[in-house]
């Protein structure tokens, strides 16, 4: 089975699963009669698809109960709980998050092609610390840090460069946390996140307050 991950972090939960299957599998594995209805028209790619009813499937380990809806901004809750939910893919990764506080999560797989578009969302001084280091995963952990607490936010017009400050840090190859600080408008606020590399992807997650509170 390609659930690689579900994990208790305190009030929140993390699930991780790897796409093998096409889509007529991952349809048996989702308990919706409706499911083949459901499917939004605009995915019409196979792998697009698929990764999406991954999604769902993922959600039912961890959430057998509920579905997904959206409120005006695009942003994803739970339907009976009604807890905040984020998730993102890369390849055949799927990651999500759940959380009764806004969170947010961002997995990416690794490649070079990073360091030819970080200067699309880092701060001069993020670019000038993640290249001094002798680890290009920092790049993808700032990327994937910013996506993360973009998610928390939730509305567009939010600018990873302009709008995101992650505060300095030192990577470490096991993992670890940071600061990042969102100011958008009217609206300012500050997770802690942490970070994991896992063999091809890289990942990022917010925690939740009283976690940080105990921690601090």
């Amino acid at each position: 089975m390609p659930l690689l991950l579900h994990k208790h972090l305190g009030i929140q939960q993390l699930g991780i699963w790897e796409t093998k299957e096409p889509e007529s599998e991952l349809l048996e594995q989702w308990p919706d009669i409706e499911a083949g209805k459901i499917i939004p028209d605009t995915l019409t790619h196979p792998h697009r698809r698929a990764q999406w009813l991954a999604s769902r499937v993922l959600l039912h380990h961890i959430h057998p109960n509920e579905k997904v809806i959206y409120d005006a901004h695009g942003k994803p809750w739970l339907s009976v709980t009604g807890r905040h939910i984020s998730f993102s893919h890369t390849g055949n990764f799927i990651a999500l998050l759940s959380s009764p506080e806004a969170c947010g999560v961002d997995i990416e797989m690794i490649s070079p092609k990073i360091e030819r578009i970080a200067r699309k969302f880092l701060k001069p001084a993020e670019l000038d610390a993640a290249l001094a280091g002798v680890n290009p995963e920092t790049l993808y952990v700032y990327w994937c840090a910013k996506e993360a607490l973009y998610k928390v936010h939730g509305q567009k017009g939010v600018s990873l460069k302009d709008n995101i400050t992650v505060s300095p840090f030192t990577y470490l190859e096991n993992g670890g946390t940071l600061t990042a600080v969102l100011s958008h408008e009217n609206i300012t606020f500050e997770k802690t996140i942490r970070y994991i590399r896992h063999n091809t992807y890289m990942m990022a997650y917010t925690m939740p307050a009283a976690e940080c509170d105990t921690n601090s």
